[in-house]
């Protein structure tokens, strides 16, 4: 609850100066800086900030790598932003080969992380099988 505040009050600061800082760590640089860009979109999205959607969404993009893309293809977020879901999906299926060979416990770590959770296991790794098999 006070996590949402603070991002519409993060948002309301952003509309009001448009200015807003998106960080890749737990470090909060100043009153208008903020690590959780997927809350931030997901809240300017229902929002209609198109423009603070949007610098959420390139930040997103642009900080994707080895080590974060199996958790953001597979994660509930994806799900739930279909655009940056697809774009997390080529990144993945791009980069497979690298993945499976030297990020393996970055990708194991998302089905691990599922363990007790048999809806959420079915949903990735249907996911994962699909993806996999249409890569081409």
């Amino acid at each position: 609850m006070d996590e949402d505040i603070e991002l519409f009050r993060l948002i309301l600061v952003y509309l009001y100066t448009e200015q807003i800082t998106f960080v890749d760590c737990t470090e909060i640089v100043n009153d208008n800086t903020t690590h959780d860009a997927e809350a931030v979109y997901a809240i300017a999205r229902r929002l209609q900030v198109h423009e603070l959607q949007q610098k959420a969404a390139h930040f997103l993009k642009a900080t994707t790598n080895l080590e974060n893309i199996s958790e953001r293809t597979f994660g509930r977020f994806a799900l739930q932003h279909e655009e940056l879901g697809l774009w997390y999906d080529k990144f993945f299926i791009d980069h497979w080969d690298d993945l499976k060979s030297r990020r393996k416990h970055e990708f194991m770590k998302v089905f691990t992380d599922l363990r007790g959770n048999f809806e959420e296991y079915l949903r990735v790794t249907t996911k994962f099988l699909d993806m996999i098999i249409h890569r081409d």
